[in-house]
């Protein structure tokens, strides 16, 4: 669809230079009140104004940055609110870990394992594996190669 909608603005901004500028400025030029070189250039000013202006219309209603906090997980659904499209975008905080439920545990010196959380110290500020290992870092598994080798490559 986006492709559909810059084609039909591209279409509507050579519309517009084309019926006033061009039209206009070669009236001008056959009645020798402006050289041809001076035509060119007011058509070519008019086409850049109005790819300006086209261009900050739709900035303004396409490009949107998202600021996720860290260890939050965002869902983003297309929905029909009041006839309109919209994306919407739910975040969620990570559930924590629990005893029991199978996370990745890494330090910055013994690399990452997969294990069974056992439970977090916090007067140690570490996390136990059901081994007994205590690792700096532990994030509930989500299953995936990818998130494991998100956490070898230090991108978690």
């Amino acid at each position: 669809m986006g492709d559909r909608n810059k084609k039909q603005n591209e279409n509507n901004m050579y519309k517009l230079v084309k019926v006033a500028d061009v039209r206009l400025n070669m009236d001008k030029f056959e009645r020798d009140e402006i050289s041809y070189t001076r035509a060119v250039e007011l058509i070519n000013e008019a086409a850049n104004r109005e790819i300006q202006l086209i261009s900050s219309q739709m900035k303004n209603k396409t490009n949107t940055t998202l600021e996720i906090p860290e260890g939050s997980k965002a869902t983003i659904q297309g929905k029909v609110i009041d006839g309109k499209n919209y994306l919407v975008v739910e975040v969620g905080k990570e559930s924590e870990l629990k005893e029991g439920d199978m996370a990745i545990f890494w330090d910055y010196t013994s690399g990452a394992i997969i294990a069974v959380y056992g439970e977090f110290k916090e007067d140690k500020n570490v996390h136990y594996d059901h081994r007994g290992i205590y690792w700096f870092n532990a994030i509930k598994w989500d299953g995936t190669k990818e998130q494991y080798e998100r956490v070898l490559r230090g991108e978690i």
